[in-house]
């Protein structure tokens, strides 16, 4: 074994082998032997899955790699990308968040710079290897950090390396290292060397971050066999699906065996005459699953697929969501996605006298005042009140309304009320303030349609493969679509082919009973699972 790897341990967990379970019984044990710990981890989603499950150990000790080396560095200022629009005029980037869920992938040409730029040095490129243009806004990029001393996504890995890991732990545990680049790599390692041990966890073959550094055998197969483990049962893919996906990963360039075992159940795997363009032969199997109360996964390898089935969702008014991406108000339409309650809560509380009666408490006045006009409903400045009734749940008496609402309206809600639901939906609807009404329409839809699946998690899921890593569902539906960007890597050299390959493996292994392989919608663009049935 190399002496890099020294005091070093893999643990490899293949799809629903219960990595994270595995994980958190080993800190628990650590913990039991007073053996101080660090978790890190690329995502702040897998981070917060490690959080809920409650470990006794200090909150902070478990989080993205990036915010330990963050806080080992003594966090300094993060770079204002506003003000570095401001400091130049040739190149303008999007703000964007650090230590983001879904690393930067650029929106403009200037987002694809600093992309390219956090590229080069997660994979510890030399400069003089980088592109000319790359190397010119690293110029200016460089410059405004130095005058404004602070720092970026790179900077925090890169100083980390001359410093301790943060809380003076005897073992770091790292988990999804199958994702992480070579400059987090060798933080780690650095990093290992102030420990006792370090255990790495993740799956190689569910790599899906190679296009920005990631290396994803390098940790798992350079250890020697008795520093190596892979939980060998998973409790989530069943026969049929395990027998594809394992045909179809062994087109890795460089594939070696890893086995798992599959569930007991047979499962299924199936094809559909639907495809990304014409889901309608999909939507007969959506209200099937939702009736059942079974959960049904909807992926495809880049967000416009998947925007037909949201848009038929939308119409038919079937509550959709992907609870693995809270940050994509697009995909979680019914959800809180900012700390402020939702539009269906809001619509919620303006229903809520129907189940009992009566009119509304204070907590419900003030969570559906600020979807409707004053006019005709508020006395003058009342609105600006609403927040004083914040932990007031009981109802309000007609005089303690009146302090707020106008005459006028106390006798019409009294009219909606003895009119039912869809006389106050239609009275809403009409009375929403403009900057509401849009992300209203869908909520509206679901409860004029199926307002007994509004209080409900959703049981429809859709998002990109890559959102729904670590994610499961008792079908899964996969659109084998490919954009450009990924066709290049489908058609390119083997390591952007095996991308691919890892990419429609983590897409198939998220079934939990049935796979359901679409019709392409266009036969070159595709990858073609259905061959390996």
């Amino acid at each position: 074994m190399p002496n890099e790897y020294q005091g070093t341990y893999s643990v490899i967990g293949p799809p629903g082998t219960g990595k994270t379970t595995f994980i958190v019984n080993q800190v628990a044990k650590l913990v039991d032997q007073g053996v101080s710990t660090l978790l890190c981890s690329l995502t702040r989603t897998a981070a917060r899955e490690i959080v809920q499950r409650r470990l006794p150990i200090d909150r902070k000790a478990i989080g993205t790699l990036h915010s330990h080396a963050y806080r080992s560095i003594g966090a300094p200022a993060v770079v204002d990308v506003t003000a570095f629009n401001e400091f130049q005029k040739l190149y303008r980037l999007t703000p964007q968040k650090v230590d983001s869920d879904e690393p930067i992938r650029g929106g403009t040409p200037d987002d694809g710079r600093l992309m390219m730029y956090e590229c080069n040095r997660a994979r510890r490129l030399p400069r003089d290897a980088w592109q000319t243009e790359i190397r010119k806004f690293a110029e200016v990029w460089e410059s405004f950090k130095n005058c404004t001393h602070s720092i970026d996504y790179g900077d925090m890995i890169e100083k980390a390396m001359n410093c301790p890991p943060p809380f003076n732990p005897r073992v770091i545990i790292a988990d999804e290292t199958q994702d992480f680049s070579r400059a987090e790599m060798d933080l780690l390692k650095r990093w290992r060397q102030h420990a006792d041990a370090l255990i790495a966890a993740g799956d190689p073959w569910q790599s899906l971050y190679e296009w920005r550094g990631a290396d994803p055998e390098a940790m798992f197969m350079s250890l020697d066999e008795d520093h190596r483990r892979v939980l060998h049962q998973s409790y989530r893919v069943p026969r049929a699906v395990h027998a594809l996906a394992t045909r179809w990963i062994k087109g890795l360039s460089t594939w070696r065996p890893i086995e798992y075992a599959p569930t007991p159940q047979s499962g299924e795997v199936v094809g559909s005459g639907g495809t990304w363009q014409d889901v309608a032969p999909l939507l007969e199997m959506v209200m099937e699953h939702v009736e059942a109360g079974k959960t049904i996964m909807f992926c495809g390898s880049c967000s416009y697929i998947i925007g037909p089935l949201i848009s038929s969702l939308r119409a038919m008014g079937v509550p959709y969501a992907n609870p693995w991406r809270l940050t994509r108000r697009d995909w979680n339409p019914l959800a809180t996605t900012d700390g402020k309650p939702s539009t269906a809560a809001r619509i919620q509380a303006f229903l809520a006298p129907l189940k009992r009666h009566l009119f509304w408490t204070g907590a419900e006045l003030l969570l559906w005042g600020p979807m409707v006009s004053a006019k005709g409903v508020f006395h003058r400045g009342s609105k600006g009140r609403l927040p004083e009734l914040d932990e007031n749940h009981n109802e309000l008496s007609l005089d303690q309304l009146r302090q707020y609402l106008t005459d006028e309206f106390v006798a019409v809600a009294d009219k909606l009320l003895a009119g039912g639901q869809k006389a106050m939906l239609d009275w809403l609807s009409g009375n929403m303030v403009a900057s509401r009404a849009e992300v209203a329409e869908f909520p509206l839809a679901v409860w004029r349609r199926h307002p007994e699946w509004i209080d409900k998690d959703p049981l429809v899921y859709v998002g990109t493969i890559h959102s729904f890593k670590g994610a499961e569902a008792d079908t899964v539906v996969v659109f084998p679509d490919l954009s450009q960007k990924w066709y290049q890597a489908w058609t390119g050299p083997p390591a952007f082919h095996d991308s691919v390959v890892r990419l429609f493996y983590v897409a198939a292994t998220r079934a939990k009973e049935r796979l359901v392989l679409c019709r392409p919608e266009n036969d070159l663009y595709a990858v073609h699972l259905d061959r390996y049935r």
